[in-house]
């Protein structure tokens, strides 16, 4: 009778983790498909349909909530106590400037409404369901590489290249006629995501053992070049630094692990293909590191490295005079601005660090920054631990990817950077548990 009643709870144990991991598989999908519904399909519902992932959320949370599944590790609690303290902030707020509620309660979804789901994924997220999500990731590069190349071509009025809404308009332009590609997303920094997460995964692919690649040999070449491409037409600095980022995070993580002969050998291959890769990709794409050299010194003299750590010191953006109660929580985003004013504006400071202070007053805006300091200490820990128990460098390239975002990134103000930073602080997360409880792998490369 124990033994039956144990299997019966083991099933639905696998049941309930099963569930969970197709829930964030279809989080993931609606990322994408969010763009292209706001876009080019029902642009008319825009602004209802940016919320379109939220829903899956509240459905994860309800059965967290209702099986007792929630995570119960200290961080998680302290996160659910901060989100708590936030929420009377809000209400505080709320009072002494009447604004309206649906913005306050907004600004506060920015905040911590998505944090839950890194926890779940860290606690529920398996390698297969881990190899799944990179599998979808790197195929999915490909048709968007087709995507962002023929948005490049496009002139700014084309239909291709329309924003999200109604009266939509054209998108960023690098100098002149050439546009900076969204891709499906409805935000460029979408693809200043996108771009490294699908050199992380095909990275992921690369250090896996043969019997668990997910590419063949043949398809790895095709979503390298796919990633090539978006690379290449993205006329972005910051995606540009990122990759950079993640490339020498790949060779720290391969350096720290150099006793070992397999890592050797991969840090050898990884070397010369990335040398010759950097030929050929001058060659083919000399057009685009053209118009990405014009983008640069049409920036003032900015340099990729002061774009990609400008945001976390720009303090001089707030007041002196700041009230202790700050100015609104989430006040700063685009999405409070259409809210309270009806024009999607961005009306705070452009660093992340500054709009929390500004939004939050300086104490609570230091103690969510010191949270995101936390929460990156504890990733790259992790990571760290991950990588020299694993003998293998993808928990720390992962940590390579997200840290910047979680760091000072803009992940309370813009819809894109709020999903891909606490989706992918999940995946980091998840990774440093999986390659933490495993053994040294036999078969890399």
């Amino acid at each position: 009778m124990s033994i039956s009643a144990d299997i019966v709870d083991l099933n639905k144990d696998d049941r309930f983790v099963n569930n969970i991991n197709k829930a964030i598989m279809v989080f993931y999908v609606l990322l994408f498909l969010e763009g292209i519904l706001r876009k080019w399909i029902l642009p008319q519902l825009s602004s209802p349909i940016f919320f379109i992932k939220d829903p899956v959320l509240v459905y994860m949370y309800i059965m967290c909530w209702s099986q007792d599944k929630f995570p119960k590790s200290v961080l998680f609690q302290v996160s659910m106590m901060l989100a708590v303290i936030f929420l009377i902030l809000t209400f505080i707020q709320l009072v002494m400037y009447t604004s309206p509620f649906i913005a306050g309660l907004y600004g506060w979804r920015n905040y911590f409404f998505y944090m839950p789901l890194a926890f779940i994924m860290e606690h529920y997220m398996r390698k297969p369901d881990l190899i799944r999500f990179a599998r979808f990731t790197c195929y999915i590069g490909i048709p968007i590489a087709v995507l962002t190349y023929f948005q490049f071509l496009s002139p700014p009025d084309a239909f291709i290249n329309r924003n999200a809404g109604e009266d939509g308009g054209v998108g960023f332009a690098v100098f002149g006629d050439i546009v900076r590609p969204y891709g499906p997303f409805s935000f460029v920094s979408g693809m200043v995501f996108f771009t490294p997460s699908l050199f992380c995964f095909l990275m992921l692919n690369y250090f896996l053992p043969k019997e668990e690649k997910f590419l063949s040999m043949f398809w790895f070449i095709i979503c390298l070049g796919a990633f090539a491409s978006n690379l290449a037409v993205s006329g972005s600095r910051g995606t540009y630094g990122n990759v950079f980022v993640l490339f020498a995070s790949l060779l720290c993580s391969l350096l720290l692990l150099i006793r070992h002969k397999k890592i050797l050998k991969s840090l050898l291959i990884i070397i010369i293909s990335a040398c010759l890769g950097l030929l050929i990709y001058k060659v083919v794409f000399a057009r685009q590191i053209e118009i990405i050299s014009q983008r640069v010194e049409n920036a003032k003299g900015e340099s990729v490295g002061h774009r990609v750590t400008s945001g976390f010191v720009a303090f001089n953006e707030i007041d002196p005079d700041l009230n202790f109660w700050g100015e609104g929580i989430g006040k700063g985003s685009a999405g409070t601005a259409y809210l309270t004013t009806g024009k999607a504006v961005f009306s705070i400071a452009e660093s992340d660090w500054g709009r929390n202070v500004v939004e939050c007053g300086v104490f609570f805006g230091f103690l969510f920054i010191i949270y995101r300091i936390i929460l990156c200490l504890y990733m790259l820990f992790g990571g760290l631990v991950a990588t020299l128990n694993s003998a293998v460098p993808i928990p720390l390239l992962f940590v390579g990817y997200e840290i910047q975002n979680l760091f000072f990134g803009q992940m309370v103000s813009v819809g894109t950077n709020l999903s891909y930073g606490w989706l992918f602080l999940g995946i980091s997360l998840a990774i440093n548990k999986i390659y933490n409880n495993q053994t040294e792998e036999t078969n890399v490369g």
